[in-house]
């Protein structure tokens, strides 16, 4: 079997891969009390640079690299959550455009609730 045939075959819905995780730890609310701007509460949009994970593994997400230590980046990093509908993502440098001083978890969930 080739290499795209095998990646084809052993792909796994999301609702398969995090069912498990998602009934072991229920939704619960967003912590507001370290909010430190109301932005931070701003759902952010596909067009804004918002995609969502449909299989795992992900098909799409730039592959970065860690930072090597505290003060140094890494780059292409991400910021996902699992909700109970979705797992969204997006690059935690904000898109050209996108008029917020940094991008943070409750900005994929406009504050609502998640399992992470």
């Amino acid at each position: 079997m080739c290499d795209a045939e095998e990646s084809e075959a052993s792909a796994t819905s999301v609702e398969t891969a995090f069912g498990a995780y998602r009934a072991q730890y229920p939704a619960r609310p967003a912590n507001l009390a370290v909010v430190l701007h109301e932005s931070e509460l701003r759902l952010l949009t596909s067009a804004e640079g918002v995609s969502e994970f449909s299989m795992a593994p992900a098909q799409g997400p730039l592959v970065g690299t860690p930072p090597s230590e505290q003060s140094v980046e890494g780059t292409n990093r991400h910021l996902w959550v699992v909700r109970e509908a979705n797992l969204p993502y997006i690059l935690e440098e904000p898109k050209p455009g996108v008029n917020l001083p940094r991008i943070c978890h409750t900005n994929l969930t406009g504050g609502a609730e998640t399992q992470s």
